[in-house]
């Protein structure tokens, strides 16, 4: 705050006040709140209808960029998952001797399958 005016907010002061409601309307949202539901909550803390309704959809927008970020990142881990046991098995059958041990490396496969899986339904 400004000494001159203490009804003065700096602009980090700003920067985090909006950072705390751009994280209360995204949680609200992830929680299955309409973005309408949403929107009467800011009006009730004191937005316009105008301003709660620009600020919701402009947070719903990053909110959504920002699963979808992390649904490719979740099928591309995944994706490595899968390729590397994959990979660890057929060179462990490679190789092992005829008739010989060899590893099977199912857990990676599995835990990428899940990886894509959860990624696929974060895009949809």
């Amino acid at each position: 705050m400004t000494t001159e005016n203490p009804d003065e907010i700096d602009q980090q002061e700003l920067a985090a006040i909006l950072d705390n409601w751009a994280t209360y309307v995204a949680e609200r949202l992830a929680a299955g709140h309409s973005r309408t539901a949403v929107q009467i909550a800011l009006v009730d803390a004191g937005f316009t209808a105008s301003d709660a309704a620009t600020f919701v959809q402009h947070v719903a927008k990053e909110y959504k960029a920002h699963v979808r970020r992390d649904g490719i990142r979740s099928i591309i881990i995944g994706g490595i998952l899968i390729a590397v046991g994959a990979g660890v098995t057929a060179f462990s059958y490679t190789v092992a001797e005829p008739g010989g041990v060899y590893l099977v490396f199912w857990g990676l496969p599995l835990w990428g399958a899940w990886k894509v899986i959860s990624g696929i339904s974060k895009l949809t």
